[in-house]
């Protein structure tokens, strides 16, 4: 009985270590403060049939509120205990057919079907991952929100919004054949 505890504390060391580490995870996990949801929802325009990919979706924030809207997203997450976190909560959530979550790797994604795509991710990631959207996005594509992090190389027309905490969020706006959906 002591060897499984030493092993589940093991587990969770670990864990902890990977949620915050560069070292071990690309992208140590920092949620999304609730506080800035309403801008981040408003800066997004989500209408029903939009389908949000959140690249780097933590626990799921973004995902399991939007989807309530009728929305469909998708959360692609590379840490693993996070994708657990997510699958739990969407066991226990009532809009299930609206959320997908996926354990791979952000460069690995298929970007086509997603019309806005979200992302929080680290200074030291964002360029590369912007670049990665760019070439692979798909035509349906209407707009890129970034929380916090702006990339040094982008497409012109960025919309900053700044919101009473001082955490920008970035906009990109797109134009498509299907903006209507």
């Amino acid at each position: 009985m002591f060897f499984l505890y030493i092993v589940l504390v093991l587990i969770l060391v670990i864990g902890l270590v990977w949620f915050v580490s560069p070292r071990l995870s690309p992208i140590p996990y920092y949620p999304t403060l609730e506080a800035d949801m309403p801008q981040i929802i408003t800066a997004l325009d989500l209408k029903k049939g939009h389908c949000l990919y959140d690249l780097g979706a933590g626990d799921g924030k973004v995902i399991f509120r939007l989807a309530r809207s009728g929305v469909k997203t998708v959360g692609i997450e590379f840490n693993p205990y996070l994708v657990l976190l997510m699958k739990i909560k969407k066991l226990f959530y009532s809009q299930k057919k609206q959320v997908s979550v996926y354990w791979q790797d952000l460069f690995k994604t298929d970007l086509k079907p997603a019309t806005h795509i979200y992302l929080f991710v680290g200074p030291y990631l964002i360029d590369r991952i912007f670049q990665y959207i760019l070439k692979n996005k798909g035509p349906k594509l209407q707009k890129i929100v970034s929380y916090r992090y702006r990339p040094n190389q982008h497409p012109g027309g960025v919309t900053e919004l700044k919101n009473n905490l001082n955490h920008p969020i970035f906009i990109w706006s797109f134009k498509t054949k299907n903006a209507g959906l």
